[in-house]
């Protein structure tokens, strides 16, 4: 059953049983227009789904106070019909035709008909598709954001303008020399075509490739007669005479002693070329058990994509989002057909939130030299033992600035990301930029309003680097801490001045204003040890059990109930005299 015919079946099901289901979607839009209403709905979508994503219209059903209502598309609409694929600019105001990328279908339902829109997305190159709404003083690119269609900043259309500025440097429309039809596989073009027909049918099948001719022009596999590099990546024979490394892949693992044996060298056209190197990297990932998952690449990032400030007291080292899209956008307009691209430009974008959904750890980065770099994933989660005990100690300092209000999950999850942000970036490895873009706006207004996050003061106006408070970042409280022991603070061992600084940290900041041994020992562990050991660990408290112990009779802590404890800050008037001589 195609798509479209099980989204019917659920809202006629929905409307026999008086039931809702919300179907709406970032693909998929319901309109009514039974009154012959201005289409201007209508267009302010098909922009949308252009710019965006391809999209479904369903035009005759709309949804009202939590209810399907079947209107039904009138016939007297087709005039508008027609014209919908002619409302659109260029950014300078031109009219574009864009018939190639709409498709109609009228769908006997119930009683009545409605009407399918198909709205298949522009490849980059031809991007951003532009309408003006009456009244509006100029033309406006629209994209779908879940179930609304919004208006694309300008800061946006500038950048991808610049991205199409680069476009120029594509190689995948130049001719293959010596090339001509006959090196065309018309069996391989034809599988294509399949694809390309699984939700309706656009094209016919080939009997040979002279009269594909014509197919082949428009998808520009060939250009005013010449075959292209597209069209020979595409469905091409003996691809490495015309093509040579263009149509190859190298393959090999690096593993921690030196090469893996198992070497390849893979040749074909591009799907399967691309299906054999999937499958070669998924069994040379570099997994270190307990530890992280490591997935390393020839490769860089573009300049434009690294934000580094690190001569200053807080050194930065992000990386941009990049920008959706492809350099050579009619192959990735083929690899969707494949389902080998999917455009959205969403692989950081994915892992950001993931991380932000607490199902993974920070991701970063390290660069190997100019050309090389890897993308590591630690094992755990975004918000673990260590962020909840971090939290916990500074929950008193929270309220203060909370002022009433409460730190959400959400709210907690981006506060960790950006705490293991700089912890990340102090060691030299880059982390994805928390943009206000990527959905996470509401908490990072919330934490920016209560002071808890703020703005790098080299932060850039488009791309804004967001900072922990400083307090959080504090790496110990023992210039405190000497004022309040004196000369003794610096004759006792290195373990029990760690204690006493977490235990300053709980008086001082934390809702209990005391601490117990045991939970001062898991915070010391989990800061100087990221791998969890059971019997090291027992090891830990029990060391760290003996030491307070020895603080408190010694007169630098006081126990008081439950087996919780306070700094004793009076210590200087109240120690032994000879505590230390």
């Amino acid at each position: 059953m195609k798509h479209i015919d099980k989204v019917l079946a659920q809202i006629e099901q929905c409307l026999n049983d008086d039931t809702y289901l919300p179907l709406e979607n970032e693909q998929l839009e319901l309109k009514d227009m039974s009154g012959g209403q201005n289409w201007t709905e209508i267009h302010k979508t098909a922009c949308a789904f252009l710019n965006t994503q391809d999209g479904i219209i369903i035009v005759g059903v709309n949804e009202k106070n939590g209810k399907y209502i079947l209107k039904g598309y009138r016939a007297d609409n087709e005039p508008k019909t027609k014209e919908i694929a002619k409302q659109f600019t260029n950014r300078d105001g031109q009219h574009i035709n864009l018939d190639d990328y709409f498709h109609f279908e009228i769908k006997d339902f119930r009683d009545k008909q409605v009407l399918i829109i198909h709205v298949k997305e522009l490849p980059d190159d031809e991007k951003f598709a532009f309408y003006r709404p009456k009244k509006a003083p100029s033309p406006i690119a629209y994209e779908r954001i879940i179930t609304g269609d919004h208006k694309i900043s300008a800061e946006k259309i500038q950048a991808h303008k610049e991205y199409k500025q680069e476009l120029h440097m594509a190689r995948e429309l130049m001719p293959v020399p010596h090339a001509t039809l006959q090196n065309l596989d018309v069996d391989k073009l034809n599988e294509y075509i399949q694809l390309l027909n699984r939700d309706m049918k656009i094209e016919t099948l080939k009997p040979d490739i002279e009269t594909a001719h014509a197919f082949l022009e428009k998808r520009r596999f060939v250009h005013k007669n010449d075959v292209t590099v597209l069209g020979m990546l595409v469905c091409g024979k003996n691809l490495y005479y015309f093509l040579g490394s263009r149509c190859q892949v190298d393959c090999y693992a690096d593993s921690l002693v030196g090469f893996i044996d198992d070497k390849k060298i893979l040749k074909d056209n591009i799907i399967p070329l691309m299906e054999n190197s999937l499958a070669f990297v998924y069994v040379s990932l570099i997994i270190k058990p307990n530890k992280h998952v490591e997935i390393r690449n020839p490769g860089s990032f573009k300049e434009s994509l690294l934000i580094e400030f690190l001569d200053n007291p807080i050194p930065i080292r992000r990386i941009i989002p990049g920008q959706p899209g492809s350099k050579n956008p009619k192959l990735a307009d083929v690899l969707k057909v494949f389902d080998k691209w999917e455009g959205r430009g969403i692989g950081m974008a994915t892992l950001t939130n993931e991380c932000l959904k607490n199902n993974i750890d920070l991701p970063y980065y390290r660069f190997h030299g100019d050309n090389e770099l890897s993308l590591i994933i630690p094992k755990g989660h975004l918000l673990d033992d260590d962020m909840n005990l971090l939290f916990e100690s500074y929950q008193r300092f929270i309220d203060d600035l909370l002022e009433g209000e409460e730190l959400s999950q959400q709210h907690k999850l981006v506060l960790a990301y950006l705490y293991k942000s700089e912890i990340e970036n102090s060691n030299y490895r880059y982390t994805i930029l928390l943009t206000t873009d990527n959905n996470h706006l509401d908490a990072i207004r919330f934490l920016e309003k209560h002071q808890l996050i703020f703005k790098h003061e080299l932060s850039p106006k488009r791309n804004p680097i967001f900072m922990v408070h400083r307090q959080f970042m504090r790496h110990n409280y023992f210039a405190e801490l000497r004022k309040m022991f004196g000369n003794d603070f610096y004759q006792i061992e290195s373990m029990r001045k760690k204690i006493l600084d977490v235990v300053y940290l709980y008086t001082h900041f934390s809702k209990s204003k005391t601490v117990s041994a045991k939970k001062t020992g898991n915070i010391l562990y989990y800061r100087g040890h990221k791998i969890y050991d059971i019997k090291l660990h027992e090891n830990y408290l029990t060391k760290v059990r003996y030491r307070f112990n020895k603080l408190e009779k010694e007169g630098f802590i006081i126990k008081q109930s439950y087996g919780q404890y306070v700094l004793n800050e009076a210590y200087l008037q109240t120690k032994p005299a000879s505590l230390f001589s």
